[in-house]
């Protein structure tokens, strides 16, 4: 039976080389998984790191630390209010509830 691979199973930098990266999370309160990820995928070649998170905490200095680390962009939604907000999450709930109503 074929396993398929994890990111933990690649190489460090597999793929990275050269290459645009945006790592996306799901909630970034401290931002020192984010930077940390973001130095190794640099350190690994890549030719910028830009962040998207659902629930941007960002607690304390959060946000500066995730750009001492090298990121641009810092992309959120707006679940949370922050300056980082880009997405609008409440008109995509709307129309899925929409589709769930007219079904």
């Amino acid at each position: 039976r074929q396993r398929q691979m994890g990111i933990r199973d690649r190489p460090a930098g597999a793929g990275v080389r050269g290459q645009a990266v945006v790592i996306l999370d799901d909630v970034a309160s401290s931002g020192h998984t984010l930077g940390r990820a973001a130095e190794r995928v640099l350190a690994a070649g890549a030719a910028s790191v830009d962040v998207a998170v659902t629930h941007a905490l960002f607690a304390g200095d959060a946000l500066a630390l995730i750009r001492a680390a090298g990121v641009g962009e810092v992309w959120s939604t707006d679940c949370i209010v922050h300056a980082s907000n880009a997405v609008q999450v409440a008109p995509m709930l709307a129309e899925a509830l929409r589709s769930i109503v007219r079904d």
